[in-house]
């Protein structure tokens, strides 16, 4: 029977939740039995959106394991854990709110003069530090014995994931990434990165999955339609999924998207 209660787990600096494919939601005890008794092989990252608690993104990932792992032949079924991190920074204003980087006031004003710009040539501050952390848990997955990964990201979350995933190329085989309502920022940083880690890349065979909201208020439409310009340049495998709502992961799509995960 699954473990249906979720349990922040804490690894040095990092803290996630953990689920699993056929055992539901583990607990501290034991991802530390498992850690030193077996290997892991198969695992989805999933970061949240800023101001949102590390639970935020858990009834996505049950969702996506329902439908991508549920479903394959009993030949094919492995065990599959998701990982939904907790961002480092907490946000004094919202309760249980993290984020990866912080929002300054500049860059906010930046955003309502020109908000494509704002994200395009904007930095995210404190990089080296979030990228220092993030290389913590880089190190756990693959002390655990990891290799194939499926990395997700909603809104500021999908911002970092595009810049870690230079950091983790040589390690991991990084199958799938679905970026959901977000956008580039430092693209030039971004395609610097993309030259270093050209070998890397191209052992890859990375499909990139980009959803974004019509109605989008937050990060608006044209950010989503730019990444995945962006992305079709860089990457060979892209596809893309406009929706009618706004600042959110549309179900429908999720569903769309899990189904072809499961292929």
């Amino acid at each position: 029977m699954k473990k249906k209660n979720p349990s922040l787990i804490s690894f040095e600096k990092c803290s996630f939740y953990l689920y699993s494919s056929q055992r539901g939601f583990l607990d501290q005890q034991d991802f530390y039995n498992w850690n030193s008794s077996q290997g892991f092989l198969k695992g989805r990252i999933f970061l949240h959106g800023y101001g949102a608690p590390a639970h935020d993104l858990l009834d996505v990932a049950i969702s996506i394991s329902e439908v991508a792992d549920i479903s394959q032949s009993d030949e094919e079924k492995s065990e599959v854990f998701s990982f939904c991190l907790e961002a480092p920074l907490e946000i004094p204003y919202a309760y249980g709110g993290r984020a990866w980087f912080p929002i300054s006031d500049e860059w906010l004003r930046e955003r309502t003069k020109n908000p494509l710009k704002a994200f395009t040539e904007g930095k995210i501050p404190q990089e080296e530090t979030l990228m220092f952390e993030l290389k913590i848990f880089q190190t756990l997955l693959k002390n655990c014995g990891f290799k194939d990964l499926d990395l997700m990201g909603f809104s500021q979350g999908g911002m970092v994931i595009l810049h870690w995933l230079m950091n983790l190329l040589d390690d991991f085989h990084i199958k799938n990434i679905l970026l959901f309502s977000t956008s580039l920022i430092d693209q030039a940083g971004l395609e610097s990165k993309l030259l270093v880690n050209q070998a890397s890349f191209k052992k890859n065979t990375t499909k990139v999955f980009v959803t974004h909201g019509i109605a989008d208020e937050v990060l608006p439409y044209g950010a989503g339609v730019q990444l995945e310009t962006w992305l079709k340049e860089n990457f060979l495998d892209t596809s893309w999924f406009p929706f009618s709502g706004g600042h959110e992961i549309s179900r429908e799509i999720l569903y769309k998207i899990s189904a072809m995960l499961a292929k």
